[in-house]
């Protein structure tokens, strides 16, 4: 009859050989399991790296990044226009694509819009529709003027990509592939131009095309035959002058 502390070491010798054996199959299996595990980890890998370059394409090329109005210098430059002759002279607007400026500005030959831009950035992709305003005609009696301010900023148009041309615009008409912000055109020479006539427009009564204040401003749709433009160039923020003979 075998003694307890034989039958405890056999049991011993047992589990020893199994944990041997045990440890063989660990091997193998951890052999297994580390190829498994290395592919494992590639899958993971790849799938982070999938999703790390959905990520990037989010923010990257496939995401829409819309251009920034730019911040003024906070200066301006006046604009003055003087009636030096002895009869009624008469100022008029030009229009751009949504608005009816009181003077024109040009930079290297290119005229910007002054205010109301047809599809601002910062309200993109809905574009902006246009209102139907008048122009503002100003009468100066000889010996008047009138002055108007610039501050150096102008709406430019921007070509966007593709993501942003496929931005659907929910409340209104989709603005398309382009849109406006502010630029500064600080330190930049420029070109102002005013545009006058000494006829009055055909549309209105003789009665109003008078001016007893010395300067007055109305609404006008009709310019006359024979307007003229006056042009002069500076660099902002100087001023600039015209005489109306």
């Amino acid at each position: 009859m075998p003694e307890a502390g034989d039958e405890a070491g056999d049991e011993a010798g047992d589990e020893a050989a199994g944990d041997t054996g045990q440890g063989s199959e660990e091997e193998t299996t951890g052999e297994s399991g580390e190829e498994t595990s290395g592919e494992e980890t590639s899958e993971e890998g790849a799938t982070e790296d999938t999703a790390a370059t959905e990520d990037e394409g989010e923010t990257g090329e496939d995401a829409c990044e819309l251009p920034e109005n730019e911040g003024g210098s906070g200066e301006q430059a006046t604009i003055t226009v003087t009636n030096d002759s002895d009869g009624l002279r008469y100022l008029f607007g030009f229009e751009s694509q949504c608005s009816n400026d009181q003077f024109s500005i040009r930079v290297d030959g290119q005229p910007l819009i002054i205010a109301n831009p047809f599809a601002p950035c910062s309200n993109f992709p809905c574009g902006q529709s246009c209102l139907e305003e008048m122009g503002t005609m100003f009468t100066l009696a000889p010996g008047h003027a009138v002055e108007f301010t610039w501050n150096g900023m102008g709406w430019t148009n921007n070509q966007l990509g593709q993501a942003c041309q496929g931005m659907v615009c929910e409340s209104g008409p989709n603005a398309g592939s382009s849109c406006q912000t502010l630029q500064d055109y600080s330190g930049l020479e420029f070109t102002a131009g005013i545009r006058y006539s000494d006829t009055c427009p055909p549309n209105r009564l003789p009665e109003d095309c008078g001016c007893d204040e010395g300067v007055c401003a109305g609404p006008y749709s009709d310019t006359p035959p024979g307007t003229e433009v006056l042009e002069a160039t500076a660099v902002f923020p100087s001023d600039v002058a015209f005489s109306l003979d």
